[in-house]
């Protein structure tokens, strides 16, 4: 009896630590993987990303732009 109880208690053991490893796993993978390679450039940006990113021009530069000769 007392064989077959530590037995069953190192099985316990390994299938928590199995599934233990596996979730760790799948979590570690989805988390960093996926964040480092999705395809960014494929996604449509948002509002906020292109607010950041747009280019503002200075008022000087353009001032001097509307003055200008067209011909």
């Amino acid at each position: 009896m007392k064989v077959k109880d530590t037995l069953l208690i190192k099985l316990l053991y390994l299938v928590v630590f199995l599934l233990f490893f596996i979730i760790g796993g799948l979590w570690l993978w989805q988390s960093f993987l996926l964040k480092t390679y999705t395809i960014d450039h494929l996604k449509t940006p948002t509002p906020k990303q292109l607010q950041r990113f747009s280019f503002k021009p200075d008022p000087e530069v353009l001032k001097e732009l509307n003055t200008e000769d067209v011909n």
